[in-house]
């Protein structure tokens, strides 16, 4: 498995362990272009975006990749998604949780 599929297999059941709604994975949301989140929640309009290769050149760091990001981030806004970029030591280390756990309990209640 990549990082990435551990990642989201990780977030899936942590999210049926606590009760909220199980991600989509890789969900392509824009008709026209090839922009995916790593994990999504098409019903709430919630997508969450890990950024890899922060600490070494990836594309995620390079001008051009930067600049994707944001127009992926923008055209996302744009259409009435929430997204949630985050780092995999965020992810790892449980911040994403406890944010996606304040967003669920507004959404859910």
């Amino acid at each position: 498995m990549t990082k990435g599929e551990l990642a989201f297999t990780a977030l899936a059941n942590w999210c049926r362990v606590n009760g909220y709604p199980v991600p989509v994975p890789e969900h392509k949301f824009h008709p026209t272009r090839k922009f995916r989140f790593d994990a999504a929640w098409p019903d709430l309009k919630l997508g969450l975006d890990i950024q890899g290769s922060l600490w070494k050149m990836g594309g995620h760091n390079t001008g051009s990749g930067l600049s994707k990001d944001c127009e992926k981030f923008c055209l996302a806004a744009v259409m009435g998604w929430r997204v949630m970029p985050c780092t995999y030591p965020q992810f790892n280390g449980g911040q994403v949780y406890e944010w996606l756990k304040v967003v669920f309990d507004v959404a859910v209640n």
